[in-house]
Parts: C-alpha cells; structure tokens; sequence
C-alpha cells in the first residue's frame, strides 16, 4: 500500500514537471498572421488524464496523511515507554526527509503552473484582441474569404486556450491542495521524528547511565576493601603505607567521578549536536534557549571545579616530595608509587578540563545562533499577518475548509469515543476494583465534607460582624453549594482519567464537550448569589444579571467553539479564520460590557463599604477587560491574530493577578485589624503596636504582596525565562539618557524612585515613632520634636545618598554639582538657603517651640502651631495663621512669653476714691484674688499702692496663671468682675476723673454787680 501511494506521488510531481516544461518551452505567436491550434485534440485529451492522475494522487496522499495520522495519535502517547531501535529511528529520518522534499517540489509545482496560467491568460487575452481587430478591419470582397478563414482559425484557438486556461486552474488548484496536503505530511512526519529521536536520545543516556551504575559498583567495591585495610592498620596515621592506601582510595573516587562526568559530557554533546543542526526555521521553544544557557553555566562551573582539584593535588605532591626527600628501602618505593597515582588522577584531571575549552565555545555560539533564531521567531510569530484571499479560488477553497470541519469534528468525536471503549475495555479487573474503591472514597468525602461546610456555613452566617475574608468565604461555600453534583461528577471523571489514562487529546475532547456548563454555570451561579437577596434577584438588579447571563453565555459558546478549532485537526487558513470572527465577536460586546461594569461599579458603592482608594482600584482592574476585548478584537481586524492572542493572553493573566492581590491585600486588611484588637486587649503597649509597630508590618507585608504579584504576573507569562523578552526588557531598563552631563537609565532611575518614595514614608514613620515612644523620657516637647526631626532628617539625607547612587550618580561627580549649586544659592536661591539654615538653627538653639506664645517686632502675637524647615506658623488671637519666614526671627528680635516656663505675669491698675480707706482696699482686693482659681498662688500675688493720681488712689495688681490651663482673657475678665463686686457690696467708689477749679479772691472782683 505505502509503495503504490508513494509511486502516484512520484508520478503525479513528473506529470506536474513534464507539463509545466511543455508550457515554458512554448512561445505564443505574435505575426498577425493566422495560426493552427496550440495541440491537438489528443495533447488536450492528455492533459486531462494527467490531471485525473494528479486528482488520483492527491487521494492517496491524503489517505497516507490519514493513515499516518491514526497510526501516530496511537502511539505518541505511549512513545516514552517504547523502546525504540536504530532502524526505526532511520526510518522516520528518512519519512521526515522525504515529507519535506515532496513539499519542496510541490511548492516548485505549484509556483511553475502559477506562472504558466499567467501567461496561458495574456496569451488568451492577446488572441482575443487579435479577433477583435480582425472583425473590425475592413477588406474588400476578395479578401472576406482570408478574412472568415483567420476568424475561423483564432475563435477555434480561443476555444482551446479556454480549455487549456481551465485544465491549468484545475491543475494549479490540485497542486495547491496537494502542497496543503504535503505540509501537514512534513508538520506530522517531522512531529514524529522529534518525539522518536527525543526517546532515543533518553533510552541512550540511560544505556549508558546503566553502564556507568555498573562501574560505580565496582569502584566502591574496591573503595571498601581498601578502607578495610587503612581501618587495620597501626602506626599512628604516619605511615608510608597509609599514604599509599589514601593515594589508591583517591584514584578510585576520581575514576568513578570522571565517568560521570564523561556521561555528562556525551549527554551534552548529543543534545549540542541536535541544537548545531537546527536552523531559522526549525521550532524553537525558550526551554532549549533557557536549557543551552544552563549547560554554559553549568560547564563553567566544571572548569572551575577542575581547576581547584588539580591545584589541590599539586600541592599535596609538593608536601610528599618533601617529606620523601630522605626515604630508603620500601618506603621510598611506597612514595614513588604514591606521587605516581596522584600525578595519574592530576593527568586525568588535566584530560578532562582539556576537553571543556572547545565544547564552551561551541555552546557559546550555538546559545547565541539559537537566541537569534527565537528571538526573531517570536518576533515573526507574533507580527504574522492574517493573509485574505486574493482571487475566487482561494475563496473556495476556504469555504470548502469550513464545510469539512463537521466531518473532521464527527471524526474526532468517534475516535474519543473509540479510545475511550479501548481503554475500558483494556483495564484489568484488579484495577476496576480500585476504580470503585475510589469512587465510593470520593462520594463518602464529598458527603463528609459538605455537611461539613454547610455547618461552617450556618455559623458564619450567624455572626454578628462579618469581614472582607468572611464574606468571601460565606460566598465561596454559597458558590460551592450550588454547584455540588457538578463537583461529584467532576471528580469521578478525573478518577476515570486517573485509573484508565486515556491519550492527552481524548481528555481534552471530552472535557471540552461534558464541561462547557462549567463556563457558563459557575460565572452565572457566583453573579446570582451576588446580586440576589432572600433566593430573589431584586428589582433593580434584574437588568444587570439579564445582561450578565447573555453575555456569559454567548462568550462561552464561542470559547467552546474556538477551542474545538484549536484541537482537532482542521486547515490552518479555517482555524484563523475561526479566531478572526471570535475576535470580532468580541469587540460586539465591548458596548454590554461597559454597561455591566458600571451597574457593578453602583451595586459594589450600593452593597459594600468600600474606601475611596479601593474603589479606584477597582475601576482600574474592571478596565481590565474592555481594554482586553478592544486590544484583541483591534489587532484581529488588521490581521494579527497571533499577536492578538498574545496580548489577550497577558491582559487576562494581569486581571488574574490583580484580581488575587486584590482578595490577598482584603484579607490582609482583616488579619491586621483582628491583630489590632488583639494587641489593644491584651498588650501593655497596645498603642505602640496599632498606632506604629502594626501599620509598619502592614505596610511592608503590602510592599512584599505587590512584588509577589509581579513576579507572579512575569511566571505565569513565562517571562523568567524567555530570553526574546528578557532581551526586550534589558533594552528598555537600560534606556539611558543625560541629566547634568551624567547618564542615568530607566532601571536605576525605576529603584531610585521606589526608594525614595519608601524613605519618605519611613522617615516619617521614624518621626511619629521617635516622638511618642523613643524620647518619650524627655519632658521637654519641644526638645523631643526637635531630636525627631532630626532624626527623620538623616533617614532623608541617607535615602536621598541611596537613591542617588542607584541612579549610577557617583557623589564624586555630585560635590562638583553641589558646588555648582552652591554657586547659585549665592546668585538666586540666597532667600531659601538663608530661610532653610535658619530653620535648622532655630531647631538647634530652641529659642521657640510649638505652643510657645509669642510677639514678633509687635506685629503679630499667637502661638506657634508649626515649625517649619522654611517657616514658623503662628495662629494669632484672631484665629489667623501668620506665615513667618525663618531668617526673620533670626536676624530680629522677638517676645517668647513661655521660652523658659508656661507662667505669665498679668499686671493690672485699679484706682479708689481718696474718701475711702486704701487699707480696706487692698485687703479687698487680695480676697478676690484668692477666690479666683486659675490664678497661682506661687509665685504669690501681690497687691501694691501705686500711686496717688490725680482723681484716685492707684493699686498696682500683679498675677500669674499658667498658659497650658488658663486663659488671660478669662482671667482678667474673671479678677475685674470679682474687684467689682467686691467694691460694690463695701462702698469702696471708682471715682470718674475729675478737676476742681480754686479762683484765688481779687479787689476788683468785689465790686462787680452781678
């Protein structure tokens, strides 16, 4: 069978040869002079045998592509139990070879008859209008005979170009269906050849791994008696002899060692020969990439190794020799044989190390021809561009590529049934015993442990607080309710899978048709229990779940249908095609999408009370998906399906990611707020740890969380190891550019960055810590903000060295800056520096301090509220916040009514009438005085007469109060009521301001009448 099917193809590309030829060879006629036909009837009747052969051909190559096909879906499975001979391994060599070349010629065959039909249509085209010039052309009656015998000629030539143009389409699409058909052939055949000489290169290895296991035996066999024989003997450890026995023991473990690594060796050489012998176009994956570049390490490390042993040896022999300088008799032949074995194990050594130097550099160019190779398939992989067909034939062939996918389907369908019924039927009967063993396992725990969790369940439910973690769990066990006989059937199929163990294609086949509920059921289940309330979707939610369930369902049908595609064998150009229409039906439901997202964005503000950050988190994250439907369905539209299946990809593992650090980063909030309550009920120093200790390890556990996502989001891509990508971000973290004349990258300037905004946060933290807990044994406020700023200052002054440093900034080149600087502080930033050092000596020298009160050149009088390193905040007795730059309290001079104490000396001046007593006054007066409490009777009162004024008899009254308690208003107004009514129940008078007027008496006055 295979050597008729092997004899059409041959003939079918000799047939395609020959009449390609023939067309070349032949030249259209190009004299207006009538022609005879191209060929005769019978070279027309060959043509058309010659393309039956070909049509004959390609059934028997698409009978051999099948038959290969089954055959290899039979035994791929098992291939890495098989063991596999030479000549089977030259077998499908020789398959491969011949596969490739049939689709070179049929690739030759098909470009020749492409070009031949252009030309059999020009020369169409060109007899054509030779028959239109002949009906156009007038003659006269004498020539009308020529003239009807030339028509008659070409319209008989036209026909048989027609016929031949059609035999050449016929010929040029069989030859374009037989290259279709000769690429798969190569792709399974070259498939094939891969797996059987990648389990023949294992099932060598391990030959050989045998082999060497037997000498290892003997080696320590040997290695035991001679032990045996250094254990009996007795001279203290100094004997010649035992030096001999060491030599010998150590000759023995350097034998076994080097066959060891002369195995390593062959398997690196094998797996070498296999990589120098890919090419551009062979698959390359970014596990060999990864694999060659841990082979070069893994060399360089033997070298090293090697290196040290032989120096390690060396010196031993220098030791002997000069210990064996005088030796006589037998032990000097004791010594001889001993430097004998050790310079043998040194030459054994320098063989191998020998042998590392070419085999480096031949790694070393072959890692880099193979990063190459991937670096730029990746690249051309992911910018291929989707091709539309360009004439009406590929049209149908496309559409004949669709209507053969229900067949292959169907064909799929049965042979997934047939394994399967092979499968059962070849399980022993001592294994369906275990199988309903384990079936009656799974079903007691699975009744165990949902009683259980619906107990666990009722509990949570009743509690009266229920946190982020909690909620998720009640909504998890709702989740896993609802979907418990799914569960059930679930794992008893896994146990099916698990006892029979079906071929990999089968399981997924099935799992694809049994399980596409599980696409459409969980999501619907878990939006249900979301939205609904008492068993009931509430009203106004009721639009929103409609919404989520078409579109849920209509996505997963496409999932299911793309997913078929992608697993049974159908023609690449329908697969593509399949992505293209699911892409495009994606982007048809970007406009829902958006609509679900805000009504979700509403129930989750409505439903749960959520911080303004978290709610801002989330937005970004449920743009997630949109941004993923519009990316994919973009690039799909233009034709890069494989990019747009690499960057939905991401996008989606991103969504993962974010979504998990999300649930993380909330049960997080939980654990710290139950360690919160924690440490308030039953630490001493239950302050310390919520209000500084708590939030730092919450913080840091934050910080540790997101770099966990990162390298979770670069793992699940497969990014770690990709060297294309590894390459694209090396590129974009070493992106340099000029600041200052000093280059700085994107990687360095990323870490700067991240440090210096991580030493901010904990130089403030460092500040609030210091303060409340560190200097809390320092009585004096002010002087504990001050060391506490300062400290928070050498954490910044200390980030700030960091993070200039990893901006490759060297802080030799930044004292010329600072130089530079310093010459512009004295030009232009003069005020700011002068402010700024003059904060930094009113922090030193304390001549004020927050809540000091405080008069500054008369103008403005309050306390101070801030300390600045620029300016000082004074809230005056308006309640209005006075600005005051540093340099002026520096440079003038200021009242602190409270620099040395919180005391304040309150002077008041009352005056009585001279009619009254002073003495009863001023005793008076001290009653009130006493009888007010905000005034402190150390430093005592004192009451003094003053003065005698012109209209009263002045008291001098002089007070103090605290600041930190009392008010001077207060008290004032408080002592003035008190002297009030103190003088009003007495008699005592205030008198008003008065003047008398004495005329002295005069002569003439007297005799002036009135």
């Amino acid at each position: 069978m295979m050597l008729y099917i092997r004899l059409c193809l041959f003939i079918g590309i000799w047939l395609f040869n020959a009449h390609c030829l023939a067309d070349t060879n032949e030249t259209p006629t190009t004299t207006p002079t009538p022609t005879p036909a191209y060929l005769p009837e019978q070279a027309l009747e060959e043509r058309k045998q010659a393309l039956q052969t070909e049509i004959d051909a390609l059934q028997a190559i698409r009978q051999q592509l099948q038959t290969q096909q089954n055959e290899w879906n039979t035994i791929k499975d098992h291939i890495a139990t098989r063991i596999i001979s030479d000549q089977e391994k030259q077998d499908a060599e020789l398959a491969q070879q011949e596969a490739k070349l049939l689709l070179d010629k049929y690739n030759i065959a098909v470009q020749t008859l492409s070009d031949n039909l252009n030309k059999r249509e020009t020369e169409q085209k060109n007899q054509q209008a030779k028959l239109d010039a002949l009906y156009q052309q007038s003659v006269d009656t004498e020539g009308r005979a020529v003239k009807s015998q030339h028509i008659a000629e070409l319209t008989d030539n036209l026909a048989i170009q027609a016929e031949i143009v059609q035999i050449t389409k016929a010929q040029l699409e069989t030859a374009q269906q037989h290259a279709a058909v000769a690429e798969q052939l190569a792709d399974l055949n070259t498939q094939r050849f891969l797996a059987i000489n990648n389990r023949y290169n294992a099932q060598s290895q391990q030959q050989l791994a045998s082999q060497i296991e037997q000498h290892q035996q003997g080696y320590i066999s040997q290695a035991n008696d001679i032990q045996k024989q250094l254990n009996s003997l007795q001279d203290g450890g100094k004997s010649w002899q035992r030096e001999f026995l060491n030599g010998r023991l150590q000759t023995i473990d350097e034998q076994s060692q080097q066959a060891v690594r002369r195995l390593r060796l062959e398997q690196i050489r094998v797996s070498l020969k296999y990589w120098t012998e890919l090419t551009q176009d062979s698959p390359i994956n970014y596990k060999e990439v990864a694999s060659i570049n841990s082979i070069h390490n893994e060399l360089n490390n033997l070298q090293h190794q090697l290196q040290q042993k032989i120096s390690v040896f060396q010196q031993q022999q220098t030791l002997l020799q000069k210990r064996g300088e005088e030796l006589t008799g037998q032990e000097k032949q004791l010594y001889q044989q001993t430097i004998k074995l050790l310079k043998q194990i040194e030459s054994h050594l320098q063989a191998d190390l020998a042998l590392l130097p070419p085999l480096l550099t031949q790694i070393t160019e072959t890692s880099d021809k193979l990063e190459k190779f991937y670096t730029q398939q990746v690249k051309t992989t992911l910018l291929k561009r989707r091709v539309l067909p360009n004439s009406l034939n590929e049209w149908e062939r496309l559409a004949n590529d669709f209507t053969e996918i229900p067949s292959v389907f169907w064909q799929q369908l049965e042979l997934t049934l047939l394994n399967f019924k092979h499968t059962a039927e070849s399980i022993p009967q001592t294994r369906w015993s275990m199988i309903g063993l384990g079936v009656a396992i799974w079903l007691i725990l699975f009744i165990t442990l949902r009683h259980y969790l619906t107990y666990l369940f009722l509990r949570l439910e009743a509690m009266a607080e229920h946190s982020f973690a909690v909620d998720g769990f009640l909504t998890l066990l709702r989740l896993l309710d609802k979907n418990a006989y799914s569960i059930a059937f679930t794992g008893l199929f896994a146990l099916f899978i698990w006892f029979a163990q079906p071929n990999l294609t089968s399981i997924l086949f099935a799992f694809i048709l049994i399980f596409p509920w599980i696409i459409v059921k969980v999501p619907l289940n878990l939006a249900w229990l979301v939205l609904s309330e008492k068993d009931e979707i509430l009203p106004k939610y009721q639009r929103l779940y409609r919404n989520l369930r078409w579109v849920i369902m209509v996505t997963g049908l496409f999932i299911v249908i793309t997913a078929l595609a992608h697993l049974i064998e159908i023609k690449e150009g329908a697969t593509i095609w399949i992505d293209t229409l699911f892409m495009i039906f994606l982007s048809i439901i970007v406009i829902p999408v958006m609509m679900i997202r805000r009504q979700i964005l509403l129930f989750l503000k409505d439903k749960m009370t959520l911080k303004t950050h978290w709610l801002l988190i989330l937005r970004f994250v449920s743009l997630v998906i949109p941004l993923t439907i519009l990316t994919v369905s973009f690039l799909a539209i233009i034709g890069y399906i494989n990019l747009g299946w690499y960057v939905a990809k991401t996008l989606s593992i991103l969504g993962l990611v974010l979504t998990g650090w999300l649930i993380v980063q909330g049960v997080l909030a939980d654990i710290i707020y139950l360690w919160k309550n924690y440490a308030l009920k039953y630490s001493q120093n239950g302050l310390l740890w919520t209000q500084d200790i708590i939030p730092l390890f919450h913080r840091l556990l934050g910080i540790a969380l997101a770099v966990v996502a990162l390298a979770n989001f670069f793992w699940l891509n497969g990014w770690l190891n990709d060297v294309a990508m590894q390459e694209g971000l090396q590129h974009f973290a070493n992106y340099s550019f000029y600041l200052f004349g000093i280059p700085i990258n994107i990687k360095n300037l990323i870490l700067a960055g991240v440090t210096l905004w991580f030493v901010f946060w904990f130089g403030g933290w460092i500040r609030r810590v210091t303060y409340r807990w560190i200097y809390i044994n320092i009585i004096d406020l002010g002087v504990r903000n001050s060391l506490s700023v300062f400290t928070q200052y050498v954490i910044l002054l200390i980030g700030l060295l960091i993070g200039l440093q990893l901006m490759g900034i060297d802080l030799t080149t930044f004292a010329v800056f600072a130089g530079a600087l310093g010459v512009g502080v004295g030009l232009g930033l003069q005020n700011i520096a002068n402010n700024f050092f003059s904060g930094i000596l009113l922090l030193i020298e304390r001549p004020l301090r927050t809540g000091d009160i405080v008069n500054i050149g008369g103008n403005f009088e309050g306390t101070v509220t801030k300390l600045g390193i620029r300016s000082i905040t004074i809230k005056t007795w308006d309640k209005q916040d006075v600005i005051v730059p540093n340099s002026r309290l520096i440079a003038e001079a200021f009242i602190n009514w409270t620099h040395s104490d919180h005391l304040l000396r309150l002077t008041l001046y009352v005056g009585i009438s001279y009619e009254n007593d002073p003495h009863q006054a001023k005793n008076l007066i001290l009653e009130q005085i006493r009888s007010i409490p905000s005034i402190l009777t150390e430093p005592a009162p004192t009451v003094t007469l003053w003065e005698f004024a012109d209209s009263a008899v002045t008291f001098r009254i002089d007070i103090h109060i605290n600041l930190q308690t009392s008010s001077t208003l207060t008290t004032r107004d408080a002592l003035l009521f008190a002297i009030w009514d103190g003088f009003k129940t007495t008699g005592i008078t205030i008198p008003y301001p008065q003047h008398d007027v004495y005329i002295k008496a005069s002569p003439d006055l007297a005799n002036i009448k009135l």
